[in-house]
């Protein structure tokens, strides 16, 4: 692959991720840049975005630091690198597994990888545990090549599943099933990066995992706002959000009582919002942004999961999460750093 043999550097600006809790780098800032930098640098990063995004992720596990028992007797064992590798290009891809390993016999060079893992092996290594702890270690490795900085965090929950029907078209009852896998996620406004990803069953109410969540986002991170639905407008939610520094503005249901002297989190948010509705309902706004980050998420990778054990579906989630990721940090830094 011609794009994949592409070797261009481009450095991260120091100031990119230095964002405050009022910034914003939406479309419009996008396309004030690009009509800097020209429309032809868009459509060069375009045509050559498998290559580049291929070449990033191999970077960046080269890059990761692991530790692998090699067995002196019998047959050599797959570097979990290459594996590790092989599995987030494959949800990039958006292939099976006999697909990835067609592909990857296809591109063996230009991927630098050692042997190319069969099918069987993909599959067995993404349905073990040691990949579970593998994917949620470089999720981490990746946000934390991050420079630090405060952020906005939009806190919501989304839905795979194993079966035909989508978890869009699913009934609310009946996504309780065993076949659903639940991504609680906390998700950077508007950068769209998912921080801290959750999974659960499909039966497990949003705001049970909100603590989990909250507790495992990069250090690198400061939060200084919290956004989330209704569902999350309970006390202990807005007391995690509190102790993390953040300041909660999480929609209220339409039964929520005015306290006259508010005392706890939930008051004090339910008397700013009566008593100032238009801010309260233009800093709760940016909301919305997660969907868009589920949607481009399933939309680019899939949202069915091929794997029927538990361990694998979770895996797969994982590296659609790590893959969204790497892909949004190579174009802020494609795009910014040619813009600056």
């Amino acid at each position: 692959m011609e794009a994949v043999a592409t070797e261009e550097i481009v450095c991260l600006p120091p100031g990119l991720f230095a964002f405050t809790g009022q910034a914003s780098f939406d479309a419009w800032t996008i396309g004030h840049a690009l009509k800097e930098i020209g429309w032809s640098r868009y459509e060069y990063v375009m045509a050559h975005e498998q290559g580049l995004v291929f070449q990033r992720i191999r970077e960046l596990v080269d890059a990761f630091p692991t530790w692998q028992h090699r067995a002196g007797t019998g047959r050599p064992a797959f570097d979990e690198r290459d594996i590790l590798l092989c599995l987030v290009v494959r949800q990039y891809m958006k292939v099976t597994f006999r697909g990835a390993e067609s592909f990857f016999r296809l591109v063996r060079r230009e991927l630098r990888l050692t042997r190319v893992p069969d099918a069987s092996t993909m599959s067995r290594k993404n349905a073990s545990r040691r990949f579970l702890h593998l994917f949620r270690r470089f999720h981490d490795f990746v946000l934390a090549t991050l420079p630090a900085r405060k952020a906005t965090i939009a806190t919501d929950a989304t839905g795979f599943g194993r079966g035909k029907r989508p978890w869009r078209k699913t009934p609310f009852p009946y996504r309780a099933g065993r076949e659903y896998v639940k991504a609680n996620c906390a998700v950077e406004v508007p950068q769209r990066l998912i921080l801290s990803p959750t999974l659960t069953p499909g039966r497990n109410f949003e705001s049970g995992t909100f603590e989990k969540t909250w507790d495992n986002i990069p250090s690198n991170v400061i939060p200084t706002r919290s956004l989330a639905d209704s569902a999350y407008s309970g006390q202990p939610c807005l007391e995690v959000a509190r102790r993390h520094g953040a300041t909660p503005f999480h929609a209220l249901p339409k039964n929520a009582r005015l306290v006259r002297w508010p005392k706890t989190e939930r008051q004090k948010m339910v008397n700013f919002a009566r008593h100032w509705p238009n801010r309260f309902k233009e800093l709760t706004g940016p909301r919305a942004i997660v969907e868009t980050t589920f949607s481009n998420l399933k939309e680019l990778f899939g949202d069915r999961l091929r794997c029927r054990t538990a361990i694998g579906a979770d895996n797969e989630v994982m590296a659609k999460t790590v893959a969204l990721n790497i892909r949004i940090i190579l174009f802020r830094e494609l795009i910014a750093g040619e813009a600056s």
